[in-house]
């Protein structure tokens, strides 16, 4: 379900950095950030 939802972010971040409406660069980390949260490990 969060692969699903990141991608999601992913692909509005990639909108958001064609049309600079939104910090599209913001939400393209909050998307990677979802989509790879079970191999990232936050200390």
């Amino acid at each position: 379900m969060g692969r699903i939802i990141g991608f999601g972010f992913i692909l509005v971040g990639l909108l958001g950095l064609l049309l600079p409406i939104l910090p599209g660069w913001l939400i393209l980390l909050l998307g990677f950030n979802l989509f790879f949260r079970k191999r990232i490990t936050l200390k």
